[in-house]
């Protein structure tokens, strides 16, 4: 994180401040940057946006997905499926 990111988001986290700062949250990544933080095949990311099973946008012929999204899917509860174990 560059220094005035950095500065920027302390600004707004400690005072509460409307922020015009680019926060990571609103990040655009691509597959691989999906893959790599889902710690999954970038295939499999893929797939799962082709299936909507992910939120994403088609731009051109790649993906593009929204970080804040992300973490917002990530965050859903999902019930577990018979067959399914729960630790994984």
């Amino acid at each position: 994180m560059t220094r005035s990111r950095h500065n920027c988001v302390i600004a707004h986290w400690q005072f509460n401040l409307p922020s015009r700062c680019h926060v990571a949250a609103d990040e655009v990544l691509t597959t691989e940057e999906v893959a790599q933080y889902l710690k999954m095949k970038e295939q499999t990311v893929r797939d799962l946006l082709r299936h909507r099973k992910l939120p994403g946008r088609k731009v051109g012929k790649s993906w593009r997905v929204l970080r804040s999204e992300l973490d917002a899917w990530l965050r859903q509860s999902e019930p577990v499926r018979d067959g399914e174990d729960e630790s994984d």
